[in-house]
């Protein structure tokens, strides 16, 4: 019936039945990697050659905030059309979900995750983009607004791009959704990581996509999937992150970007 559900017998989701809960399956992923500095968010560059104009595209450098701001609005309801909208007019799309016993909600959040880390490459040179807008004495509602223009439009960012473009499409479809910065045990101020917090049904989750998209470069998965998208806070922090933490947690309004701010903070 479904092209892409012929592997029926390989997908990785482990349901239980009588909670009707997805528990997922953390094979796949080697924890090692996060041993590696590219999964931080504050990198010592091992090419001295990089600068702030060398990313493939800075046109989100030439344009106003607001003219930046049009653009991200303009590509998040280029992306909600494609992803979601037109397929619930041409798709079986709420069979979809229940074949992978979520709801539709659920999987409206797994087409956007998949779009991010299908579409954004993570890039260097992106992080190096950010330093310098942050020397360029932006706000941090600015900062947060190239970040999504870079992931979104530009399709080439870091791990506080990927977070940041998610909550924002997700808050635009109507999900409950912010972004965090976690940090190992020993706050190593080299290892801040943010990753996507969301709700749905009255459950919190959190999705990492900077990991996934990172994975699947390395050859450690082989696609985004409904079993490694997104993870309770709890088995987040024990089997993903072992004993991370979260140390600062922000809220999601680019429309009002200049009240963009933390709301807990421990840094």
């Amino acid at each position: 019936m479904f092209n892409f559900l012929k592997n029926k017998k390989n997908n990785d989701i482990k349901t239980n039945k009588n909670k009707n809960d997805i528990v997922y399956n953390f094979d796949n992923i080697n924890n090692n990697i996060f041993n590696q500095d590219i999964y931080s968010s504050k990198i010592t560059p091992t090419n001295t050659n990089f600068s702030a104009t060398s990313h493939s595209s800075n046109d989100g450098d030439k344009m106003s905030i607001m003219e930046i701001k049009n653009k991200i609005a303009q590509k998040a309801d280029e992306i909600i059309k494609k992803e979601i909208i037109l397929p619930k007019q041409n798709s079986n799309f709420n069979e979809i979900a229940k074949f992978f016993n979520i709801d539709e909600k659920m999987y409206e959040i797994f087409k956007i995750f998949k779009y991010i880390v299908t579409n954004a490459k993570y890039d260097y040179n992106a992080f190096i983009a950010k330093r310098q807008d942050i020397k360029n004495n932006l706000t941090l509602g600015e900062v947060i607004i190239k970040d999504i223009y870079r992931c979104l439009c530009e399709n080439a960012t870091v791990c506080s791009g990927y977070a940041t473009a998610m909550a924002y499409l997700l808050k635009k479809i109507g999900i409950k959704a912010s972004h965090e910065t976690i940090s190992p045990p020993n706050k190593d101020k080299n290892r801040y990581h943010e990753v996507v917090v969301f709700e749905n049904q009255g459950k919190t989750y959190i999705s990492d996509p900077t990991l996934i998209r990172l994975s699947i470069d390395k050859g450690i998965l082989k696609k985004a999937t409904i079993s490694n998208f997104c993870y309770d806070r709890e088995t987040y922090f024990t089997k993903i992150r072992p004993n991370w933490e979260t140390v600062a947690k922000y809220k999601i309004d680019i429309d009002n970007y200049k009240n963009y701010y933390t709301f807990e903070t421990n840094i």
